[in-house]
């Protein structure tokens, strides 16, 4: 029987453009798999390792608005380039998508084939949230839709998230990740802020975070994926050392929610 064992970095996020104080670029879980620090990281942050994913990556993209957002406008737009960065072009390894938005908003995903991307899950505080494929619009008026191949997840809870582990009380990606922790309230009483514990993605996919990006606002990610599935013959199957390049093309507002 053919055996496999999967060496995959977490994907290195890099952002090229603007200043923001509420800025979340390459947060990983960078420890030793399965070590006391790497199992204190994932209950801190909800953040594991490919491995946890039988090697593929869960990509987490949120911003809050796009940048110059107009609430009269119908396409505010957040782009997201996905490349395949193999010299030659081969199929990369798996890869799904987290996209949480906070106002109205379009995400217009350009997607290399060669890449494998498998599900997309799509959050938004607000129902008016949409998606563009290759220029083609997805219909999201189901929950659930099987477009281009790809698991498409719109859920249906009114919820968003661009800071690890939260920055309002409106924006909760401690309640998308599944995340508690203990807060000093207003009256300097100690509470859980998110109890008791709700993790909406749990409900959405088996997978979890391995890398986590997100900001206030932004126009554009740009993901480049290095990532082969490489056979070895008469014994197992071996990824290559791999690399997420993920750039974020975007100004970042220096605003507060």
């Amino acid at each position: 029987m053919l055996s496999c064992a999967v060496s995959i970095n977490a994907a290195q996020v890099n952002f090229t453009g603007g200043t923001s104080s509420t800025l979340y670029i390459n947060q990983v879980n960078a420890f030793e798999f399965n070590s006391v620090e790497y199992n204190l990281h994932v209950k801190d942050f909800a953040l594991v390792s490919p491995e946890a994913n039988n090697g593929e990556e869960l990509i987490y993209l949120g911003a809050y608005q796009n940048i110059g957002y107009d609430p009269e406008s119908d396409m505010n737009t957040i782009a997201v380039d996905l490349q395949n960065l193999n010299t030659d072009q081969a199929v990369t390894a798996g890869v799904s998508l987290v996209l949480s938005g906070g106002r109205k908003m379009t995400w217009d995903l350009t997607w290399d084939t060669s890449v494998a991307l498998n599900s997309i899950v799509l959050f938004g505080l607000v129902d008016d949230q949409s998606l563009i494929i290759n220029g083609s619009n997805v219909n999201l008026s189901n929950s659930s839709s099987d477009s281009i191949g790809l698991n498409i997840i719109h859920s249906s809870t009114q919820v968003c998230g661009f800071a690890l582990p939260q920055y309002s009380d409106d924006c909760r990606t401690d309640r998308i990740l599944g995340i508690n922790r203990d807060v000093e309230d207003e009256w300097g009483d100690i509470v859980s802020s998110n109890n008791p514990i709700v993790n909406y993605l749990s409900g959405e996919t088996d997978l979890k975070i391995t890398s986590f990006n997100g900001a206030y606002e932004a126009n554009d990610f740009v993901i480049g994926i290095e990532t082969t599935a490489v056979p070895v013959p008469g014994a197992f199957l071996l990824f290559s050392s791999s690399l997420f390049l993920a750039f974020i093309r975007s100004k970042m507002g220096a605003s507060s929610l």
